[in-house]
């Protein structure tokens, strides 16, 4: 990715003032060589709350100005923590930390005095993600971001610059005047999803089969390789270098983070409670009547970027499904069928640390609504389904392409598209409900020109996920990331030309 940072200084003269990465290390001194008044900072770090502000000076800390211009967002960012138990932050500790990450970029902004911030995926950690909101929602210094949503099933991606709005590149050449013609290999894809044969697109179904590959058998290799270390350090546990709070220590003490042995447990353990929480929502499961009316409610798998922080305050289902409880006629039901991922048990898997029994209880409390098995087929529910509900999934898209009325929460590529139906409150969700009984039904000529507008403003076959190992194994790794370098300047050209002018 260094190659994309020095392609934009070479042609677009953009000055790097700041890189920050997880893994910086490696290329530390090509970065001093290319860039010595570049700042690098390990992020990973920023978010051990490890702030070193000997390289970017005095700390300028942030004001009640900038708390009350950011309020709107600060739950999505004191609930995105990596906590193993989930309560050894308190808020108070997470209200601190936040503080912390403000202060430090805050300090950043006014030493460094960037013009602009670029990430290579969605700002979404603690780290990134308070950068983002300064520079969006305090500072208006401009943001591009590359989406990393790979859409129409041809590594199609989106350069983002609102987080909020992620279908914004694709809304001006959607709803302008211009012709647009559908590629061949998208007319296939649309096709695909509508007929009687669709699949899930291609990177869902590698990464769930990926993930189910990954469940097998104990990590004896990992095991083994740990307690060799140990045994180097004396019998002691090395630092595993991640951000996980074990215990109540302050968020900012070493000794309140997981060494490698504690890591190992924790995964295992994790692993076992996803296996085990499926037994608790599979007893209270009931098999779908499709003779009844009912809207089908398809959960995204959390924790994850899709709905923290994108999806806002629709992040919490509860609220969604509280609504769509009191606006369907009284006649219909719910269908709620949990994300099988959420039940995985590879090693990145965390669904139980955002269900348990007593969320899914909490489910089946609703007097309209009731769970169904994850082996009940996707489509076979979309299809007979009145209407259908999601928060920021890609289900939203292909039943709108399966001709079914769907109710969009939360933020999500194809929110931009008239032929869905974006939801935000309780009166609107009542008002499509009524557009559903009077035989509201998606067009299917809008949604094919929106899916021409996102072939428009996309980069095709973009490499992203796994990006240091796919760069690698293609034809020709310049012409590749030259490309996005091309696609981040068109972007900036495309949303930031009042900045330009200036």
């Amino acid at each position: 990715q260094k190659y994309i940072v020095d392609t934009l200084f070479k042609e677009k003269n953009w000055d790097p003032v700041m890189m920050t990465a997880n893994h910086l290390e490696s290329i530390a001194t090509q970065i001093k060589e290319a860039f010595p008044s570049c700042v690098q900072q390990n992020s990973l770090r920023l978010r051990r709350a490890e702030f070193d502000y000997t390289k970017v000076g005095p700390m300028v800390p942030i004001d009640a100005i900038v708390v009350e211009n950011l309020s709107k967002y600060e739950l999505s960012f004191l609930g995105n923590f990596q906590d193993t138990t989930e309560w050894n932050y308190n808020f108070i500790e997470r209200r601190r930390f936040y503080y912390d990450m403000l202060n430090y970029w805050n300090t950043v902004i006014h030493h460094l005095k960037p013009d602009l911030f670029v990430s290579f995926t969605w700002p979404h950690t603690p780290t990134c993600y308070s950068l983002y909101l300064l520079c969006k929602h305090h500072y208006m210094i401009p943001v591009i971001f590359l989406d990393p949503v790979p859409l129409l099933n041809a590594n199609t991606h989106l350069i983002g610059t609102f987080l909020e709005k992620l279908h914004a590149p694709i809304v001006n050449v959607y709803s302008s005047d211009e012709k647009l013609t559908l590629s061949t290999e998208a007319k296939k894809y649309l096709n695909t999803v509508r007929s009687p044969n669709v699949k899930s697109p291609h990177h869902i179904l590698k990464v769930y089969q990926q993930s189910v590959r990954n469940s097998q058998g104990f990590r004896i290799k990992s095991l083994i390789s740990i307690l060799i270390r140990m045994l180097k350090n004396g019998g002691i546990s090395p630092d595993a270098g991640l951000a996980w709070k074990k215990n109540r220590e302050p968020y900012y003490s070493r000794n309140s983070k997981l060494s490698e042995w504690e890591h190992f447990w924790f995964n295992l353990r994790t692993r076992s409670r996803n296996r085990k929480l499926q037994t608790s929502y599979n007893v209270l499961c009931k098999k779908p009547d499709f003779k009844r009316k009912f809207l089908y409610f398809a959960a995204s798998y959390q924790p994850e970027a899709t709905t923290s922080p994108n999806a806002g305050v629709y992040e919490d289902f509860f609220l969604v499904l509280d609504i769509l409880s009191s606006a369907i006629p009284s006649e219909w039901v719910i269908y709620y069928k949990e994300n099988p991922t959420i039940f995985n048990a590879s090693p990145w898997a965390r669904g139980s640390m955002r269900r348990d029994k007593h969320y899914f209880e909490k489910i089946n409390s609703y007097s309209n609504i009731q769970m169904v098995s994850t082996d009940t087929s996707t489509f076979k529910l979309i299809d007979n389904a009145q209407a259908i509900a999601s928060v920021s999934g890609t289900v939203a898209w292909e039943a709108a392409l399966r001709n079914k009325p769907v109710l969009a929460f939360g933020n999500a590529w194809y929110m931009g598209c008239k032929s869905i139906l974006h939801i935000s409150t309780l009166e609107e969700a009542k008002t499509a409900i009524k557009q559903i009984l009077n035989n509201f039904v998606p067009d299917q000529r809008d949604l094919d020109r929106y899916a021409a507008a996102i072939e428009k403003v996309g980069v095709k076959g973009m490499i992203h996920r796994k990006f240091h190992e796919n760069i690698k194994i293609c034809k020709n790794p310049e012409i590749e990331m030259k490309r996005v370098v091309d696609a981040i300047y068109s972007a900036y050209i495309r949303d930031y030309s009042d900045e330009i002018n200036k």
